[in-house]
């Protein structure tokens, strides 16, 4: 009888966890868990990005909507791109009036490797309409170019 009350008092506390996390519980004055999932993504990754290989360049699409422009910082080296900005909060909503918070804001940096490497100098960046399209150029050396061939008798 004693293992059967144990494996119940283990069930309910299981429950009581489940229900603490479901429920957004502030522990102790950190962030309530209650963000919005993704397919595919066990963690909300935030930007959310596409990279393109146009040929002599990348181009890297960067959804962003709710960022301010002016705090949008884009660093590059030889064949990675961090892009790092602030999304700020929605106006005039307290954290205790939120039903369900799906939108984040603060801080953000998403940090990526390129498959080659670029032309850190000749890189240009566009933000509309909450979409940062950045154009990323080949190094030369990384460049496709057609070789000829010689044929010989």
């Amino acid at each position: 009888m004693l293992f059967r009350e144990m494996m119940q008092e283990g069930e309910r506390l299981s429950r009581q966890m489940d229900q603490l996390f479901r429920s957004g519980y502030n522990f102790g004055g950190f962030p309530r868990f209650r963000s919005a999932s993704l397919p595919g993504l066990s963690v909300r990754t935030y930007p959310l990005i596409n990279i393109r290989d146009e040929g002599e360049a990348y181009k890297v699409e960067v959804l962003a909507p709710g960022v301010n422009p002016d705090s949008l910082n884009i660093t590059a080296n030889r064949d990675s791109l961090t892009i790092s900005g602030e999304r700020s909060a929605p106006e005039g909503a307290l954290p205790e009036q939120l039903n369900r918070a799906e939108r984040s804001a603060g801080k953000f940096s998403r940090s990526f490797s390129l498959p080659t490497v670029v032309d850190v100098n000749r890189i240009e960046a566009e933000y509309k309409n909450g979409l940062l399209q950045v154009h990323v150029p080949k190094a030369e050396e990384a460049r496709p170019r057609s070789i000829a061939v010689a044929i010989t008798n």
